[in-house]
């Protein structure tokens, strides 16, 4: 019960806050950024040596064919992007491309942000209204 309680008031907490700060309101910007960031760049991190061990399982399991070739290469670009090392004179092609493939990434981890938000709010209201109970009451 105490659980459900902190869970319903640093919602209204956050809420009221957003409608009161605008999102131009310094405090409330940093206020939301000093946790998603965090939680998106470990994230980002897990899931790109996630893609590379399972790109590595595919090829042993099912082969060298083109699909699996295809997602180990996504997964290496993807870490050799996220390092930060490859930079271009800006105004170049090279430039536009490399800003291109660096923002694929983050469409994806906001994509997994989303369903672990969704996901979130959807235990908490089963926990809530007491419909995921335990199996051994």
């Amino acid at each position: 019960m105490l659980h459900s309680i902190v869970m319903i008031l640093s919602l209204l907490f956050a809420m009221i806050g957003g409608f009161i700060l605008t999102h131009d309101n310094p405090f409330f910007w940093d206020f939301i950024l000093n946790v998603q960031i965090p939680v998106e760049a470990s994230l980002l991190a897990l899931l790109a040596v996630t893609l590379l061990y399972t790109s590595l399982r595919l090829i042993r399991n099912r082969g060298w064919t083109l699909m699996s070739v295809a997602f180990l290469c996504s997964a290496i670009i993807s870490l050799v992007l996220d390092l930060g090392f490859i930079k271009n004179v800006e105004g170049t092609f090279a430039d536009s491309m490399l800003a291109f493939l660096e923002r694929l990434p983050v469409a994806g981890a906001r994509g997994i942000l989303f369903g672990m938000a969704l996901g979130g709010l959807v235990v908490g209201l089963r926990a809530l209204f007491s419909i995921d109970q335990p199996s051994g009451e």
